[in-house]
């Protein structure tokens, strides 16, 4: 019997060494090179598991798990929403986790409007971090515009809205002139700048 549990551990314990390691070794890769990959807080780089990643042109997951929690990133408008109620600004990664054994029925750990009443939401201030560190401005303004760099979770679908034919994001944002605010202008987020808000492709 002894013999029997040292040739598993022999065999086992490796396996499951190298599943971290791989784990590790991907999630540390990825922080490093994308800029929208992060770790949920509840997790850690050797235990996050990302199971669905972005199709797009940036390297972030949409659904992961680890051994306690399944893990869906948020819309950017729902993030918005929920963030407002705490007076927060939306460069934050907002993200609905449920915790595993809570699932119910018809639960798909791909689509988290599936994941039932005990669905929490948190949030990742990674971003904001970065943000207040100066690696580039978000918002800004001067004696005739506001201005608001494009958050690069919405970059591919507001260059195709506005045809705009271009891979970087770092070169586009928006302008509002001065004046021309609609009601419930927010000058921290540009969803709600109105119809006169214009974008710019500068020139890099």
């Amino acid at each position: 019997m002894k013999s029997k549990i040292i040739i598993f551990g022999i065999i086992v314990i490796p396996l499951i060494m190298f599943k971290g390691c791989v784990r590790s070794c991907s999630n540390g890769w990825l922080l490093l090179t994308e800029n929208g990959y992060f770790i949920p807080k509840e997790s850690n780089i050797s235990r996050f598991n990302a199971t669905k990643m972005n199709s797009g042109s940036g390297g972030w997951w949409l659904y992961g798990e680890d051994d306690k929690y399944y893990y869906g990133l948020s819309s950017y408008t729902d993030c918005d929403s929920i963030l407002k109620i705490y007076n927060l600004y939306t460069n934050y990664d907002c993200y609905y986790k449920l915790k595993k054994g809570d699932e119910p029925e018809n639960f798909n750990k791909f689509n988290y409007d599936t994941w039932g009443e005990k669905i929490e939401y948190d949030w990742d201030v990674t971003i904001k971090t970065k943000l207040n560190l100066g690696e580039y401005w978000q918002y800004a303004e001067d004696n005739n515009f506001h201005y608001g760099s494009i958050y690069y979770r919405e970059c591919d679908s507001i260059l195709k809205a506005n045809n705009v034919e271009s891979s970087d994001c770092s070169g586009f944002y928006f302008k509002l002139r001065k004046g021309h605010e609609p009601e419930n202008f927010d000058k921290f987020n540009y969803h709600t700048w109105g119809e006169k808000r214009e974008h710019v492709l500068r020139e890099l």
